[in-house]
């Protein structure tokens, strides 16, 4: 988990650098035109991919259990998050919230799952308020609307599996990792195996796959 949380971490800041870079350049009048969605999806790939590729990512048993970690963590977000507005399905609620509102929302949002009942309701209103908050500020904000431009489709999350998966399998292949054995597991009730796991793991005969799936 340390390390899907560095990772978030760092390419919120590249997010963020790259952000006041491009306006600097329509400030400057170096560039004129917003950038496009696909403009955007393609830089953020190439960025997380230059952070993938660096330590400690480059070592390939921290690439697949960091993989794996976000691959269940992934999944189980989608299951249990419910899209409001202005998202139309679980994976743009989920890809708003690694991207845009950093990490305290995700802590705020398993606090909400810890509790029970009327508790649960509530702090699960406030996560959803919050998060809402965040995201409006974030796309109202001058230098998103400068950079992008008004055009509210523009501002949309880019799609899950662009975030962390499409790069990690990129560098899997690369890596010659593509299947490989699942080492990634822990011990539950009467010796049961609890498999951290990706669709691509193999050697979990003896146990069960943390999730469904993506």
């Amino acid at each position: 988990m340390f390390y899907v949380l560095y990772f978030l971490e760092v390419y919120s800041q590249s997010k963020s650098d790259q952000l006041d870079h491009m306006y600097s350049l329509l400030a400057t009048g170096y560039q004129d035109v917003p950038l496009t969605r696909a403009h955007r999806i393609d830089g953020e790939h190439i960025s997380q991919c230059h952070i993938i590729r660096s330590p400690p990512f480059e070592d390939p048993g921290v690439l697949i259990s960091t993989h794996h970690v976000f691959f269940v963590l992934a999944s189980y977000l989608v299951d249990a998050v419910a899209p409001d507005y202005p998202f139309n399905s679980n994976g743009d609620t989920l890809a708003s919230m690694l991207l845009t509102i950093g990490l305290e929302r995700i802590v705020e949002f398993f606090a909400a799952e810890k509790g029970g009942g009327y508790n649960q309701r509530t702090l699960r209103r406030t996560f959803m308020r919050n998060m809402q908050r965040d995201w409006d500020a974030y796309t109202k904000s001058d230098k998103v609307i400068g950079v992008y431009g008004g055009d509210e489709r523009n501002h949309d999350p880019v799609p899950l599996d662009h975030i962390w998966h499409s790069p990690a399998l990129e560098m899997l292949r690369r890596k010659g990792r593509i299947p490989h054995q699942s080492q990634d597991w822990v011990i539950v009730w009467e010796g049961v195996k609890i498999y951290l796991h990706c669709q691509h793991c193999e050697g979990m005969r003896d146990g069960w796959a943390a999730a469904g799936g993506l």
